[in-house]
């Protein structure tokens, strides 16, 4: 229903539960719900519903506890929050304000920052049959799961908005306008998304004179996570970044439409790429392989599914001698849909939940040391051995597998319809149009219309701040 709020990503949706109040943020999601309900069938004719995603997304569908994904455990035992249980649970749906009077499933989830989410990620991926595999959700909590021998290791690494172009100067969610690749053509062409979602070619440009080779008809908004991925990329391999600095002549470089990515950009962007190395390294020292040993590698996530898989492997976004790279679904969705149509999948996921061997970062000395060193590259341009080796290392080529379930030609699937809403009341105040970052805001007929695929939500509240006659959390 592309609801900004309570957000688009875990940190929105925590921000806008602890400062409008969880209720408000419950009543939001169970509203939208009962919507989507109305839509495709009367509520009284639906005999079972079934639900997966992250543990702050089922909180807030139950109205369960959320608190403990926002605090550290000595913080929630000094406010005498109790950990909450993550086990599956059959709820009635009305109990929860849902228009249907049927039951709703609710997945297990591993740990309180590994959910349900990633448990579809392990089993729609297939990495189960595999020998040796590692499975990775690109996104703000990047949850990552190492299956070896029998094994299967699962942690979260906090990689930070910057991986889906947030704390970028010009970064953007994606959305129509955003540049998502590059791609070389006596200069690098710029891929802009449409308002389809697709990759559309832009202009193309000297990213280190900043001086436009060709124009396109497209125009760019900003730059979306992918596309940092894409511009770091292709940066360092021709020599324009030398971390932390980018080695041009106005220490930045240069996009379409007057977009510039800048030396602070390009550490924001290393900490989520460092964070997301780490994970890695961690789960292999615990698995006892080297992260050379694993050849297969599923990508997931919005992020995940849209990122070029070789400009990933380029800055170890994967491990650097993978050879097959899947990209995947939106395998949480069809979770949910294996969960209503054959309710049996309940005990896959719980099986896995209670064999999944869950590593945590925060306390993981493998994971201080690994990140330690991933921060001092990107933010202090140090150097070792081992990154010197990889860098001279020779790739193997990389065959890319697409999930099976895809519209032609394109990179997603796409499995809900777009909404636009309208009818807020605007005579002359136009200031929460010029403050919004995201272009989200527009005026027609005397009335504001928000695009709601581009809003930041919680996050962001520039139009709120902007003009007191408009109010997001209202």
């Amino acid at each position: 229903m592309c609801h900004p709020l309570p957000g688009k990503n875990v940190i929105d949706q925590i921000l806008f539960s602890l400062t409008y109040g969880q209720d408000l943020a419950h009543r939001i999601v169970i509203k939208t719900v009962n919507q989507l309900i109305e839509l495709v069938a009367e509520a009284k004719e639906i005999e079972l519903l079934a639900v997966c995603g992250n543990p702050i997304q089922l909180g807030l569908l139950t109205n369960g506890e959320i608190r403990d994904l926002a605090f550290s455990p000595d913080a929630l035992m000094r406010k005498g929050i109790a950990m909450p249980s993550r086990e599956s649970r059959v709820l009635d749906a009305a109990t929860i304000g849902l228009a249907a009077g049927c039951d709703i499933l609710v997945p297990p989830a591993i740990k309180a920052e590994v959910g349900a989410d990633a448990i579809a990620m392990i089993m729609k991926s297939g990495m189960l049959h595999e020998p040796l595999a590692i499975g990775i959700d690109f996104g703000t909590n990047a949850e990552m799961a190492l299956k070896h021998s029998g094994r299967i290791l699962v942690g979260s690494a906090a990689a930070g908005p910057a991986i889906e172009g947030q704390h970028i100067s010009q970064g953007m969610l994606a959305a129509p306008g955003a540049i998502s690749d590059l791609e070389y053509d006596w200069g690098w062409r710029c891929k802009v998304l449409d308002e389809r979602m697709q990759p559309q070619v832009g202009d193309t440009v000297d990213l280190a004179a900043g001086r436009i080779i060709s124009k396109r008809r497209p125009r760019a908004a900003g730059i979306t996570g992918t596309g940092v991925i894409a511009l770091v990329s292709v940066a360092l391999e021709a020599g324009y970044i030398d971390p932390p600095r980018i080695a041009t002549a106005s220490g930045k470089l240069t996009l379409q439409d007057g977009i510039d990515f800048g030396e602070q950009d390009l550490m924001e962007a290393g900490k989520a790429f460092g964070a997301l190395r780490a994970g890695q390294r961690s789960l292999a020292e615990e698995a006892e392989v080297s992260l050379n040993d694993i050849k297969t590698c599923y990508m997931a996530g919005l992020a995940g599914t849209l990122c070029d898989p070789n400009k990933a492997r380029q800055l170890g976004l994967i491990p650097s001698l993978t050879r097959t790279v899947s990209l995947l679904d939106n395998t949480s969705l069809e979770m949910a849909r294996d969960l209503v149509s054959r309710k049996e999948s309940l005990d896959g996921m719980e099986r896995v939940a209670e064999k999944a061997e869950h590593i945590s970062f925060s306390a993981s000395e493998s994971f201080k040391r690994n990140y330690l060193a991933e921060y001092a590259y990107w933010c202090e341009g140090a150097r070792s051995p081992e990154r010197d080796a990889e860098k001279k290392a020779e790739r193997p080529p990389l065959k890319i597998i697409l999930a099976k379930e895809k519209v032609p030609g394109s990179p997603i699937k796409y499995l809900i319809p777009d909404y636009r809403i309208s009818g807020l009341d605007i005579k002359s105040n136009k200031r929460c149009i010029q403050a919004c970052p995201q272009k989200a805001i527009l005026l027609r007929y005397g009335c504001l219309e928000v695009d709601l695929r581009r809003c930041l939500g919680a996050s962001c509240l520039r139009c709120e701040r902007a003009c007191s006659g408009f109010r997001l959390g209202g």
